[in-house]
């Protein structure tokens, strides 16, 4: 919660984390499958009562100043204002996408609330359940194998009949042609992972909806500069 709010104060108008559901059946943020690497816990989270993993120490790992620091729950996340969430789903099955649904109902999030995810049939059933859901589709890096010509004519070719709404291209491989050909499918193009200036304003010049990257003031300054120019 901590990093959510620090995002938010430097400028970002959206957030991306993953949700998970514990053992127990309660839904929770947290990225790895795992609970070791981020936590002083040990398992899978699927695999972890509720009460185990909120007390848990989620903090420590980053820094010291952040000893203490709990997993946060979905709820939690979808209280913060003023910011729309693209929400990773990393579960499995109807009563985890009927739980996220109505946890994302109950906080009156859903015009702020991409889903994504590396499920799509997943993401397809939820977007029968509740059709005014938006949906993401996650295109790979360009194979080394690949020229310019055959990985735009692959992500363009797979997002025709995906079914989703948003289409994720790697900001380091994005092209005008890609973005324009997504935009003339009625796709919304989301340039993610930008590492770093180049990649920011590569995204920009080639038209991209949306941006996002780990470095949050590193792409408001980039984006600033080539305003000024």
């Amino acid at each position: 919660m901590v990093s959510f709010r620090h995002a938010i104060e430097l400028g970002a108008d959206a957030i991306e984390f993953d949700v998970q559901s514990t053992g127990d059946g309660h839904l929770v943020v947290i990225h790895d499958m795992s609970l070791d690497r981020t936590t002083d816990g040990h398992g899978p989270v699927f695999a972890s009562r509720f009460d185990e993993v909120r007390h848990l120490d989620a903090g420590s790992w980053f820094d010291a100043e952040f000893a203490g620091m709990q997993v946060p729950t979905l709820a939690e996340v979808l209280s913060l204002d003023a910011v729309e969430f693209e929400l990773e789903l990393k579960s499995y099955g109807r009563a985890f996408v009927d739980q996220a649904l109505a946890e994302v109902d109950a906080a009156e999030a859903l015009d702020r609330v991409e889903f994504t995810g590396s499920n799509m049939p997943l993401l397809l059933l939820l977007q029968r359940l509740e059709p005014r859901a938006r949906i993401g589709l996650f295109s790979p890096p360009q194979a080394a194998w690949m020229s310019d010509e055959v990985y735009e004519h692959h992500v363009v070719g797979v997002a025709e009949t995906s079914g989703a709404d948003v289409i994720h291209v790697p900001a380091r491989c994005i092209t005008r042609l890609i973005v324009d050909r997504l935009h003339d499918l009625g796709k919304a193009v989301h340039a993610n992972d930008a590492a770093d200036t180049s990649e920011v304003r590569r995204a920009r010049s080639a038209g991209a909806d949306r941006l996002s990257t780990n470095d949050v003031a590193m792409a408001i300054a980039a984006l600033e500069g080539a305003t000024e120019r």
